[in-house]
């Protein structure tokens, strides 16, 4: 192990329970396959999840990252397009659903709760706590009426739309919905 030769003994906790990162994504590919219901035969197919998230570094570079690491191919290049090679922002999708400009947008997940007059639960940056923040939002829009679609593609990745919707051009996610009555003014 390469990051043994680089660093003293004192810098490692054997005793550790962690999982290693490759083994967390074969469970995580498991578990989308379990809420899939999908027979032990049939093939997870990249059109019938999609990971949301809020802004694009987490599955654009932050996932790649770790799973090339310590050395390329650590999460094998196939598992790595099938499960992370695109995902829905939800800042996009909110903001193509209320037809904000830009300008006016929110820029993360307090600015979308704002907006929708949700107080935070939790603490922000709080991993499960954002989870359940950014919930809320996706709930409403998908309520709203707004179909959640691909928005960012991993680079070097080409990947076809499957059989389901496919996002509007111009309109990430096919989000068609209007400002609620729920939502502060534009």
């Amino acid at each position: 192990n390469s990051m043994r030769c680089r660093f003293s003994t004192s810098c490692f906790n054997d005793e550790s329970s962690a999982v290693a990162f490759p083994d967390v994504v074969a469970q995580l590919r498991n578990w989308i396959r379990t809420l899939l219901q999908l027979p032990p035969a049939e093939m997870l197919m990249s059109d019938r999840f999609l990971f949301v998230t809020c802004g694009n570094w987490d599955v654009m570079t932050a996932i790649p990252r770790q799973c090339n690491k310590p050395v390329a191919g650590t999460v094998d290049a196939g598992t790595q397009q099938l499960l992370f090679s695109r995902w829905c922002n939800l800042k996009e999708a909110f903001r193509e659903h209320y037809k904000l400009a830009i300008e006016v947008a929110p820029t993360g997940m307090r600015g979308m709760l704002n907006r929708l007059n949700i107080p935070l639960a939790g603490q922000h940056h709080l991993a499960m706590d954002d989870v359940s923040n950014l919930a809320n939002v996706l709930r409403i829009i998908i309520g709203e009426g707004c179909t959640i679609g691909p928005t960012g593609q991993a680079r070097g990745f080409q990947v076809p739309f499957g059989p389901g919707p496919r996002p509007m051009p111009g309109c990430f996610g096919g989000c068609l919905g209007r400002l609620g009555p729920h939502v502060k003014g534009k």
